[in-house]
C-alpha cells in the first residue's frame, strides 16, 4: 500500500496511480483479459524469471496493440504484483476499456506529443512506494515485429531509483482468431543497475549500457517467442 502524509499532491497521486486492492485489480484484470483476448488464449513462458516484490520493478514489454498489451502484461504478473502502466492519454477515449485502464488500473497518462514532467513525478512515486512500472521502451505501437530502437525513459528511471528492469516480448499470433488470438508471452530475466557489470560506469554509461541490453534481450526474447511458436 502506498503512503499517504496527507498532501495534496500524494492525495492526487494516491486516487489516480495507486495500488487497487488485490481482489478488485484481479477482478477488473479478468474482466478486460475475457473482453480483449480470452484467457485461454495466453501462453507464458519464463515466469520463473518474474522477481519477488522486494525492490522496485519496471516491467519492459515490446509493443503491438495499444490496449490489450496493457491487460496481458498485468495478467502475465498477476500473482506477484499490480502494475502501474504509462499509457497513452487518448486511450481514455475508449468507452468502458479507457475507464478501466486509467481509473481502476491505475495507469499513468502521457502526452506523448508533449510530455509533462507530472506523468514523470507520478511514476516516480509508483517507484519511490515500492510499486512496479509498466514502460512499453518503443514508446508506441508497432506491428512490424521489428525493435529497429528504443527509448531511453526506461533505463534512465531505473538508474535514477535502482529499480530492476523485467524484459517482456509479446507475440500475437496472426494464424489465430482475430476475436480471440493466441498471444504468447516470453519474460526474461531481469536487468539490474546495482549489478557489478555496471557498477564501474557514471550515470550517463549505465543508463546507455542497460539501454543496449535491454533492446538486446528484447529482440532475443522476440526471436525466441517467434521460433517457439507451433507451425500449423
Amino acid at each position: 500500500m502506498l503512503m499517504n502524509t496527507g498532501s495534496r499532491t500524494e492525495k492526487i497521486l494516491r486516487t489516480q496511480t495507486t495500488d487497487i486492492k488485490p481482489a478488485y485489480f484481479g477482478f477488473f484484470m479478468h474482466l478486460g483479459i475475457m473482453a480483449i483476448v480470452g484467457k485461454r488464449n495466453i501462453y507464458i513462458n519464463g515466469e520463473e524469471n518474474i522477481p519477488l516484490p522486494e525492490r522496485s520493478v519496471i516491467v519492459a514489454p515490446t509493443h503491438h496493440r495499444p490496449v490489450s498489451d496493457v491487460l496481458v502484461t498485468g495478467y502475465a504478473v498477476r500473482k506477484h504484483k499490480h502494475i502501474n502502466f504509462i499509457a497513452k492519454e487518448e486511450l481514455a477515449e475508449i468507452p468502458l476499456l479507457g475507464r478501466l485502464i486509467f481509473k481502476k488500473l491505475g495507469a499513468i497518462s502521457v502526452n506523448r506529443e508533449n510530455p509533462k514532467s507530472d506523468t514523470l513525478r507520478k511514476s516516480l512515486y509508483v517507484l519511490d512506494n515500492g510499486g512496479w512500472l509498466g514502460i512499453f521502451p518503443q514508446g508506441t505501437s508497432d506491428t512490424s515485429g521489428e525493435i529497429s530502437e528504443i527509448k531511453s525513459g526506461p533505463a534512465k528511471i531505473a538508474v535514477r531509483k535502482n529499480a530492476l528492469i523485467l524484459p517482456m516480448s509479446l507475440i500475437t499470433d496472426p494464424r489465430s482468431s482475430r476475436l480471440r488470438p493466441d498471444v504468447h508471452i516470453n519474460i526474461g530475466t531481469v536487468l539490474d543497475p546495482r549489478s557489478e557489470q555496471y557498477m564501474s560506469l557514471s550515470r550517463q554509461g549505465k543508463e546507455e549500457s542497460l539501454n543496449s541490453q535491454l533492446r538486446e534481450d528484447l529482440i532475443n526474447l522476440q526471436r525466441e517467442t517467434l521460433q517457439a511458436i507451433p507451425t500449423y
